[in-house]
């Protein structure tokens, strides 16, 4: 009976060492596969994770563009209503300008011209140049001829003179139109580059 005890033992210790040892494998098999599963959840999560990175960074960069835009817009919208404000407060001043001041600005705009020239008066100037103002002027730049055009340009202030070849526009609308212009312009490239 000694016998089959020690046979039976030793079946039992076999058995156990190769449970032992299967489980060994076994564990170690399911280890490494959990550890290959964890690799790849762990490169996948970082790639998903790269790629909503690369995604929000674009969202940000169309919102903040589309944020800049508004803000440039604006920044657009008021400097552009600051120069006509601008623009037509020197039209109402330039109209009110008294018959001195009209003369002198007249006087220094003919300076050092020759030859005969006509001129027209802006409605809103009416008044401010007589003949003998003109004549005065005409004296004192010699070589110069000044046919006083008794027509009125409608809407308008200041005075332009012309002969066969050349237009001189004196127009106080139009000069501050034109340096309102030169000014959206510049306005522009300093908003938008």
């Amino acid at each position: 009976m000694v016998g089959i005890q020690a046979i039976t033992q030793k079946i039992h210790e076999d058995a156990q060492l190769y449970a032992d040892k299967k489980f060994g494998q076994i564990k170690s098999d399911i280890d490494g596969a959990i550890a290959k599963e964890n690799e790849r959840h762990k490169t996948d999560f970082e790639k998903r994770c790269s790629q909503l990175k690369i995604h929000h960074k674009h969202e940000y960069e169309i919102h903040k563009d589309i944020l800049e835009s508004r803000i440039n817009h604006e920044i657009l919208k008021f400097k552009h209503e600051l120069v006509n404000e601008i623009a037509e407060e020197a039209v109402r001043k330039l109209r009110s300008i008294s018959c001195e001041e009209f003369k002198a600005l007249f006087s220094r705009s003919v300076k050092g011209l020759q030859g005969s020239f006509e001129l027209e008066l802006g409605e809103y100037s009416e008044g401010k140049l007589t003949d003998n103002v003109i004549n005065m002027i005409c004296n004192e730049n010699n070589g110069l001829r000044i046919a006083f055009n008794s027509n009125l340009t409608p809407k308008k202030s200041g005075f332009l003179f012309r002969n066969s070849t050349v237009e001189y526009n004196c127009f106080f609308e139009d000069i501050v139109e034109d340096i309102k212009n030169r000014r959206l312009s510049e306005v522009l490239k300093e908003v938008f580059g």
